[in-house]
Order: C-alpha cells, then structure tokens, then sequence
C-alpha cells in the first residue's frame, strides 16, 4: 500500500513538472527560429492535430493525404482568423455554405417539404433551364456535338449502323415530333443515394443532368454535365408511401422548369454561338435498381403486381408498350383518378395484388401526347456501373468457377500477388478471396480486377473463351 501510494505520488509529481515546463514553453517569447544552443519550442496546437487525425474515423485515423490536404487548407490565410473562431460545428459551416450560393446569386436556392407527421425534407437545387443552356451553349462541347438525327451506314454492305445517339431512332422520331424548325434538346438524367463519407454516415442524394448532344468524351467533362440539386435522405420511420410521394415531389420541383419549354422550347446558343429553338426531350434516365423503383413508381418485395399505380404483373412491366397492359401515362392517370378513393390510409392496400397509393410519378410530366416513342418508362435504364461491374460480370465469374473449380485457388493467388506487387495506386483490389467466394464487394473492387482479369485467367481458358472475355472487355472499356 506504501509502495504504491509513493509511487502514484512520485507520478504526480513528475507529471505537475512536466506541466511547468510546458507552460514555461508557452509563456515564453517565440524565438523565429530554433537554434543549436535553444530546444524547439512545443507546439501544442500541432500535437492536439496529430491527436485528432490518429483518432478521427472510429480511431482508425485519416490517411496521410487527406492530412496533407487539411494542413493544406489551414495554411490559408484566413482560415484560422475566421472560419476556426465564426463557425463551431459542421451544420453552421452549411448553412454559412447555402447563405454564401444565394447571396452570390449562382443560382441555387432551397425548398422546403412538409410532410404530416414528419420532420420538414429540405432540398437544394439549381435552376434547370438555365443549367441545360449552360451545357447546351459551352463552347467545351462544340467538337462531336449533335444537332440533328443522321443515318449511318455501312460503307461496304449499306446496312444501316447505330453508334451515337443521334444515329437512333428515338432521335429520328423526336425530331419528326418537334419539326424542322427547332432542335432536340436531349436530356439524360442521373439519380441515386451515394456516400459522402467512408463511414456510410453521411449521405446524398444528388441528381445530375447531361445530354446526349454532347460527345461521350465530353459528357465525362466538367462542360458536359452538371449537379441539378440534392435530395433530402428521409428518415426511415417514414412510410414508404410518404417517401415514393416525397421524392416525386422532389424530382417535379426540380425539373419543372424543363417542362415549361417543352413546347415552346428555349432560344439558346449552340456551342458554336448559332441561335436555335431547342426544345427537351427526355432521353434516357440512368439509375440503379432501387432508384427506378422510385422513378417508375414499383414496389420492392415480393408482390406479384409491384407498380404502385397500375395492375401489371410483375413479369409484364417491361412490356411498356403492350395493348395488354396498363402501363401508359394516360392508363396510369385514370387509375389514379378513379382508385385514389379506395385506400384513404396511403400505407392500406386492397387485397394482398396491388397497392392504391396514388403517386404520380415525375414520368409523366416528359410524354408526348400520342407519341409512342416518347413512352418515359422506356428511358429507364441501368447506368454502367450495374450493367457491368455489377451484371454481367457476375455472369462470367459465375462461368469461369463452373468450367474452372480446380483453378480458382490459383487466380486467387495471382490476384493477390498483383495486390501485393504492383502500385497501380488508382486500383483498389479486393482483400478477399474473390473467384472462389464471389464475395458481395464494391463496384471498384470488380473493376480493379477487370483491368487485370485476361492476365490472370488467360493460360485457363479456350480460345474461344478468350475471345468472348476480349470482346466484353472492349465493350466495356468503350463504355
């Protein structure tokens, strides 16, 4: 007992002489620099920094370049003079972020939801007229542009090609629909829930905007596509009859101003400074699966007529276009109309088939009446990344386990020996075993593996079996 009592008091002490000399380091005149004869003096804000990298993200700590970034930003010379000592907390810095988009008149502006029972779902968005002749008139986009649809056609066998999207037939039509004297405006939509933060904690969802007048090349550049605004993540207590009506509302609020120049159009400027009379078309929206549930109005689970409007079966929905079933706008409407009576409960359905929920879907607001190729439920496709990191992929993982079982602790050795001896920095290869687990990973994950799957599986595989895998490969890396 004497022992330790003397111990935590020899502890104590050295630790108030330890406090002294630090003190005695602050209160004393900062020399400009350290010299041989003089100790360096203690820095405490930095050691308080290096604290707080090592122990931020779960005490896992942050990368050594998002440090550099952050020492980057305090450099700034009004960083600490201002922001440190004005702003306590994130949620200050935001609404400080939004105060400074209004006040500097770029165009952005918040709206605000109210929904029965829930706390209010604040967007933020941009004006989306003004957003599409930005892209449309960018000088940026002028080489590839496309103005009007064209034909093209195999110079050696005459049959008719379709490579760019004004080679289509939707462009064709579109173009008959509007006549000669104005031009296509061809929208591209994207939407979905994304991560803003490693963690998962922190979310959007953004809805982004380009068009298919503009090159390929050129949609990947900053003149080629922009943000049209942000959505709200509600809270999961809310009914999913409130969120499908929410997000609706959203995506309407968003885009209206779109719709108003459907018909009359807008007078823009090309991006070679040429007026014209462009009026939008809805070209494609690119999504995920959940997201064109929340799009098209369907319904996850395992009901047998998921639309949450019409009576289609769940196998028939891609039949768009089918006499047999309800799924055109003026169909969906007269639904509505005549069944938004039955269910005065959003969240009740009649019978276990089909839901009553009348939400009308931000779909409608792009056809054109008597146009069956402006069907907006045709425009709804999966983006790239679901179509081929995580589709097909899967299929040709699936493939090689079936023909090749004996081989995949192979591939998973050669894998994990590029992983392990290559820095290829922008690769970020999966930890697990991936050819025999198949294990659920990220999309970059299956990517990184792509960019290296011939190497490691060639040696295994027919000729044959080659020349399938290069041929997706090249489609895929086209894409």
């Amino acid at each position: 007992m004497c022992d330790t009592t003397r111990e935590e008091n020899d502890e104590e002490e050295r630790f108030w002489a330890e406090e002294q000399v630090r003190r005695d380091f602050e209160d004393a005149p900062r020399p400009l620099q350290a010299t041989a004869d003089q100790p360096p003096v203690l820095n405490v804000a930095a050691l308080r920094f290096l604290h707080f990298v090592r122990e931020v993200n779960g005490r896992i700590g942050m990368a050594n370049a998002d440090v550099n970034r952050l020492l980057q930003l305090f450099m700034h010379p009004e960083m600490a003079q201002r922001v440190l000592s004005e702003y306590t907390n994130v949620r200050e810095m935001e609404a400080f972020e939004l105060e400074q988009l209004d006040g500097l008149g770029r165009g952005w502006s918040t709206v605000t939801f109210q929904v029965e029972g829930q706390p209010p779902q604040t967007m933020h968005l941009r004006d989306a007229s003004q957003a599409f002749a930005d892209i449309y008139g960018n000088p940026n986009n002028a080489e590839g542009f496309m103005l009007r649809p064209r034909i093209d056609s195999d110079p050696a066998t005459g049959q008719r090609q379709f490579s760019t999207p004004d080679t289509g037939t939707w462009w064709h039509d579109a173009q008959a629909e509007i006549g000669e004297d104005a031009f296509v405006g061809a929208v591209i939509l994207y939407s979905d829930v994304t991560h803003l933060s490693e963690n998962g904690r922190k979310k959007a969802h953004p809805l982004m905007m380009t068009l298919a007048n503009v090159s390929q090349t050129k949609r990947w550049a900053t003149s080629g596509h922009c943000l049209l605004g942000t959505f709200p993540i509600p809270p999961r207590s809310m009914p999913s009859a409130q969120k499908t009506e929410l997000w609706d509302r959203f995506a309407v609020t968003a885009l209206e101003p779109l719709f108003a120049g459907m018909e009359r159009g807008f007078l823009l400027k090309d991006p070679n400074g040429v007026e014209r009379v462009v009026k939008p078309r809805l070209y494609a929206w690119a999504c995920d699966y959940p997201e064109s549930g929340k799009i098209s109005g369907t319904l996850s689970g395992g009901t047998e007529r998921p639309c949450s409007i019409c009576y289609a079966q769940k196998d028939h929905l891609w039949a768009v276009q089918s006499p047999n079933v309800t799924r055109t706008v003026s169909d969906q409407r007269w639904i509505v109309a005549n069944h938004r009576a039955l269910s005065p409960n959003p969240e009740k359905t009649v019978g276990s088939f089909f839901s009553t929920f009348p939400s009308e879907s931000v779909l409608w607001k792009w056809e054109i009446p008597r146009a069956p190729w402006s069907n907006p439920y045709l425009a709804i496709m999966p983006d790239i990344m679901h179509q081929a990191d995580l589709g097909i992929l899967h299929h040709i993982l699936a493939a090689i386990r079936t023909k090749l079982p004996r081989e995949l602790g192979v591939f998973d050795g050669r894998l994990s020996y590029v992983r392990d001896h290559t820095r290829i920095t922008h690769l970020r290869f999966p930890e697990t075993t991936y050819f025999a687990t198949g294990a659920n990973l990220a999309a970059f994950e299956h990517r990184a593996v792509l960019q290296v799957l011939v190497f490691i599986v060639a040696d295994k595989l027919t000729p044959d079996e080659m020349e399938a895998l290069r041929l997706y490969l090249e489609w895929y890396f086209w894409m």
